[in-house]
């Protein structure tokens, strides 16, 4: 942890939720490293001794629409890409009557929006479609190789971050930190799991020093990671 960071972090959360609203949790993650440099897990631990950052499990939402955009990316489709924004359904797969319903916040439609101007906006319809054309458990894997620990469900509202389960402000920043190294994947070897983020600088006893080693794994290419943070 960075004392600096991590009296910040402690104050953002103080200054906007503390004690009239929902407990909150913060995340700051040192990109090119993996390591974690800022945690928030709640309030007070002496209180309330459950972490949310490493254990809090919430709907991602739109929050997990980047996702689908890499996936997106990584297929070829070009940002320029143009779909039709409107309330929508689709069929839901091994149901003969369900529908996926789709609907923009306060119903908001643009008619026609590109792939660069629904990221912009956040387009529900859009990225319903897109997240389902380019199939719920290719989108899946990438979350999961991109930070994601939790299993991901492939049901058709994970388009638009309506998991069975959800994920952890832990592991979402770390996902993030992927698009940020551009698809690199950063991690090292005393990382808190195989692949995951670093919570450890170095161990010191039994008479030897056991220092972190910084370990990367190529998730998706450059062009895509640039494209991906333009967008």
């Amino acid at each position: 942890l960075d004392p600096d960071l991590q009296a910040a972090a402690e104050q953002a959360i103080a200054g906007r939720l503390g004690a009239i609203g929902p407990a909150a949790s913060l995340v700051a993650i040192e990109n090119k490293t993996g390591e974690v440099k800022a945690m928030v897990g709640g309030p007070d631990y002496q209180e309330r001794p459950f972490n949310l950052a490493t254990n809090g499990h919430r709907q991602p939402g739109s929050s997990f629409k980047p996702f689908i955009l890499v996936r997106a990316l990584a297929d070829g489709m070009s940002p320029d890409a143009t779909f039709t924004s409107q309330p929508k359904e689709f069929p839901v797969p091994g149901s003969v009557s369900e529908k996926f319903v789709v609907n923009n916040y306060e119903d908001s439609y643009s008619g026609v929006a590109s792939l660069w101007s629904a990221t912009a906006n956040s387009d529900n319809s859009v990225y319903a479609e897109v997240g389902l054309k380019v199939g719920t458990k290719r989108v899946a894997r990438l979350a999961n190789r991109m930070g994601i620990k939790t299993e991901i469900s492939t049901n058709p509202a994970m388009t638009l971050g309506g998991l069975r389960e959800g994920v952890t402000p832990l592991e979402l920043a770390y996902a993030y930190s992927t698009i940020a190294n551009k698809g690199r994947r950063v991690s090292g070897t005393l990382a808190s799991s195989e692949n995951g983020p670093v919570a450890i600088e170095k161990v010191e006893g039994g008479g030897r020093d056991v220092e972190n080693e910084r370990r990367e794994e190529r998730v998706f290419s450059d062009a895509v990671g640039e494209t991906a943070q333009q967008l």
